[in-house]
């Protein structure tokens, strides 16, 4: 919502889901998961309002940060220390002489992740949580109306040699936050735009098919994109409409994730 500075709760959200899943890997403190997943449940209900207020916003970032207070602060610490090592180590000149450094003869260049590259710009229209908790369920045709989720994957190579030639690979993912309702029932569509201006539609589907990476994320889509291209995104979620009663009413919350990989051509 323009005018109100939503960046601290994204970050305090961000945090908290690193703590959160820390606990969930060790499998212990399930109080002290549940206050933290309320704390994020509220924050992802205010940035998934259409209006919302500066002050919505500045509480909702300190009841996030309060539920994690009794979970060892050193690891906030630690959490902070890792975000500012990395804004301080990884400038546009450290990524121009990495990239410079790095290529093996004419044509070949060490793979990188988005994050270390900076090369790669991911933006979200609104957020990267989607809630559909309160979403009843819907015929195919009615889904396909809903509020579509928006996101862009963007590369720039200005700070690279400019005879370099590259691709962007990336896979897009869904990381499940919390998940009562059975992702057969989920239905989803997605829409693309290519940076020649073709207009890509996937065929209706559901979470159920999806595979999964290492990391245990549904993969979502795949693909590839060139040099100083730019694609746009659109998803669409609805609820099948013949989802049985047991399984209405129940909460389904999960993050959009891109993971790039950059080759040399």
């Amino acid at each position: 919502m323009s005018g109100v500075d939503t960046s601290k709760l994204k970050d305090m959200i961000s945090q908290a889901e690193s703590v959160l899943e820390e606990l969930k890997t060790k499998q212990k403190h399930k109080s002290k998961q549940k206050r933290i997943l309320d704390a994020l449940e509220k924050a992802y209900a205010i940035l998934n309002k259409k209006l919302y207020t500066q002050k919505e916003v500045d509480y909702s970032t300190r009841i996030v940060w309060k539920s994690m207070q009794d979970f060892k602060p050193v690891i906030m610490w630690i959490l902070l220390a890792i975000v500012l090592l990395f804004v301080f180590t990884f400038t546009g000149t450290y990524v121009f002489n990495y990239v410079k450094n790095n290529i093996n003869g004419k044509n070949s260049i060490n793979k990188m992740t988005n994050e270390s590259s900076k090369l790669v710009t991911i933006s979200y229209d609104e957020s990267n949580v989607v809630d559909l908790k309160d979403m009843m369920s819907q015929k195919d045709e009615e889904g396909l109306l809903n509020q579509r989720q928006k996101f862009t994957i963007k590369n720039d190579s200005s700070k690279l040699p400019k005879n370099l030639d590259y691709i962007i690979n990336y896979e897009i993912t869904i990381n499940e936050i919390k998940s009562d309702i059975n992702k057969k029932y989920i239905k989803y569509k997605v829409d693309y735009e290519d940076e020649a201006g073709t207009f890509i539609t996937t065929s209706i589907s559901n979470l159920a098919d999806l595979k999964k990476n290492k990391k245990g994320e549904l993969i979502l889509l795949e693909g590839t994109q060139k040099k100083d291209a730019t694609t746009h995104f659109e998803v669409t979620f609805w609820i099948d409409y013949d989802t049985p009663n047991s399984e209405q009413d129940k909460s389904y919350i999960f993050s959009f994730d891109v993971h790039t990989t950059i080759d040399a051509k």
